[in-house]
């Protein structure tokens, strides 16, 4: 399957912050050489500036020759003051005549064709053309050397300096603007990518329940919420785990009394027909059938538990459900049972309130089985001598079905272990439905919701 394209996703992204930091750092860039520009030839080179400059640097060589006592024989002197001053070109003058000349595109001098005019100096770098710079009457000075007054040239060019080294500030700015604006947007990437890693490790380590940070639409939030799903899905299974340890610790001790006394009670009428401890055939008719009895219990007790045990181990989340009408289907349900009890002494009090035309979508066999164990309880346990309250209902939604009966205090002896209630719960649950009991005083009572099922755009 093709993973769909998403402007949400990280390598996306991450090309986008890279072009537009790249664009941003760019453009600051061209901006500050822009300012650097207008501040070396409008500020820094304007005339004061420059006059000033050449005053300071012929009021310094002067001092330095004289200082030396300087001849202008002396080259080797004058080029040490001028290597002291990367930025300088000095040239001496005898008349019209240059007779040397140091520094800045000194290194191969192209000497002046027309000595007669001293008003233009000709400058060469290696590997570039050769300009003319046109002499400014504050660029020259006559300098006593020790040996006699000669002209001397000096030109200060520390403008270029100040603009490579302006240029090159403005591209290390801009580099470190695009690496400031990449590695945060990775540094973000990596927080989340340690948060969600520290998540993690606390629901391995210590708690299940600890949330999961889920936020955007990329690959990370997606990694995030698959984490999510499944931590819920742990806690799911832990939860039923649970549920299936307390269903069994209740079974057990459920079962404990009821499979116990039976047992015992078969075992010893069955001892006392064996050891014939009985005065005529009458009485030892009264002990087998009371020992039949108790098998029959224990029968029923069996089936109770196979039955217990199937609907736990083996869930359904879907079950096929089909839709039937509210009132015909509960009301067929409920006359099979009631017209068998009423025959056996039982009597009914029955409410039936749904509206006409309601619908519920159940699996029919499921819901027979509730109301089988519903009745078989009442045939049990239920008082004859009260009448069964039988109400159907709406109520939030869902036909209520409450069914509540007095309970014999004789049937004590046969007391219930709960499990086909439990069993009723579990398999209502199936179907979306809801089976809940209980027990005040002396009357018991069972409630079954059905959801009221809605065809399309219905409400």
């Amino acid at each position: 399957m093709k993973k769909k394209f998403s402007v949400s996703s990280l390598r996306i992204r991450l090309f986008v912050v890279i072009v537009v930091s790249f664009l941003f750092s760019l453009l600051i860039y061209f901006f500050l050489s822009q300012i650097s520009n207008k501040y070396v030839y409008s500020v820094y080179m304007s005339q004061d500036r420059i006059d000033a400059r050449n005053e300071e640097n012929f009021a310094e060589f002067r001092e330095y020759v004289q200082e030396h006592k300087l001849k202008v024989s002396d080259t080797k002197d004058v080029s040490g003051w001028v290597r002291g001053r990367r930025h300088i070109y000095l040239a001496v003058y005898d008349g019209m005549d240059i007779l040397y000349e140091f520094g800045v595109y000194a290194n191969e001098p192209v000497y002046s064709q027309n000595h007669a005019a001293m008003d233009s100096v000709y400058t060469s770098v290696p590997g570039e053309p050769t300009y003319q710079y046109i002499l400014d009457p504050s660029d020259t000075m006559q300098v006593a050397f020790a040996d006699g007054s000669y002209t001397v040239t000096i030109i200060d060019f520390s403008e270029e300096f100040i603009l490579r080294l302006s240029k090159t500030a403005a591209l290390l700015l801009s580099l470190v603007l695009f690496l400031l604006i990449v590695l945060s947007y990775a540094g973000r990437i990596s927080t989340r990518i340690s948060k969600l890693a520290k998540e993690v490790k606390q629901i391995e380590t210590r708690d299940i329940n600890a949330p999961v940070t889920v936020s955007g639409k990329d690959e990370l939030a997606e990694l995030g919420r698959d984490i999510d799903s499944m931590r819920r899905e742990i806690i799911n299974r832990l939860e039923r785990e649970q549920e299936v340890w307390r269903a069994n610790k209740d079974l057990i001790t459920y079962m404990a009394h009821d499979i116990r006394n039976p047992l015992t009670a078969l075992t010893g009428y069955l001892n006392l027909i064996k050891e014939k401890e009985y005065t005529d055939e009458a009485e030892r008719d009264r002990f087998l059938d009371i020992a039949i009895g108790n098998a029959e219990q224990l029968r029923k007790l069996s089936n109770n538990l196979f039955e217990y045990f199937y609907v736990f181990a083996h869930p359904e989340k879907n079950v096929p459900t089909e839709v039937y009408d509210a009132a015909l289907l509960i009301g067929q349900l409920v006359a099979e049972h009631t017209v068998l009890l009423s025959d056996n002494g039982f009597r009914f009090v029955i409410e039936n309130v749904i509206a006409e035309g309601r619908m519920i979508s159940v699996d029919a066999v499921r819901l027979k089985c509730i109301f089988d164990n519903i009745f078989s309880n009442i045939e049990k346990y239920a008082y004859k001598s009260e009448p069964v309250s039988i109400r159907v209902c709406e109520a939030d939604s869902c036909i209520r079905i409450v069914i509540a009966n007095a309970v014999d205090i004789h049937a004590d002896r046969c007391k219930s272990s709960g499990i086909g209630l439990l069993a009723c719960a579990k398999t209502a649950s199936e179907m979306n439905c809801c089976f809940t009991w209980d027990k005040s005083g002396d009357v018991f009572g069972v409630t079954v919701d059905i959801p009221v099922f809605c065809q399309e755009g219905e409400r």
